[in-house]
């Protein structure tokens, strides 16, 4: 679950993620109209972790599988997919969008380059259990 200004974004086990109003408390299809049509955002697999970038323009999302995906929320559109071998359970958007920052259920942290989808640094490991926030 992230929340973005009036917009709340909810995924769920079966891979789909759903943007609601704060205002109404529905989903809302005034302002993404894609998903009166059942067009929604979605993975493979359940839903980890949500966190919209600073504009509000864009949705990184991760998976149990290891799927980081980001959206254009405008229009429900894939941007980038980067696939990794270990369950994302935390992710972030950098302060100017240029990386996606992952923390993996092994307990790794990994940044990507949003344009290439190409690993640029991964952490040391310092902590035994999962990363709960970044």
């Amino acid at each position: 679950m992230a929340s973005g200004g009036d917009v709340l974004a909810l995924g769920g086990i079966d891979g789909l993620i759903e943007l609601w109003s704060l205002l109404t408390l529905e989903l809302d299809t005034v302002h993404f109209p894609y998903q009166k049509e059942q067009l929604f955002m979605v993975h493979g697999a359940a839903i980890l972790s949500l966190n919209f970038s600073r504009d509000l323009k864009l949705l990184a999302s991760g998976d149990q599988a290891g799927t980081i995906k980001v959206w254009k929320i405008s229009q429900g559109k894939c941007l980038r997919t980067i696939d990794n071998i270990q369950g994302i359970n935390n992710i972030l958007l950098s302060y100017t969008n240029a990386r996606v920052i992952g923390s993996t259920l092994d307990s790794q942290i990994k940044v990507y380059g949003l344009k290439s989808g190409a690993m640029l640094k991964e952490m040391p490991k310092v902590h035994d259990t999962y990363i709960h926030s970044l």
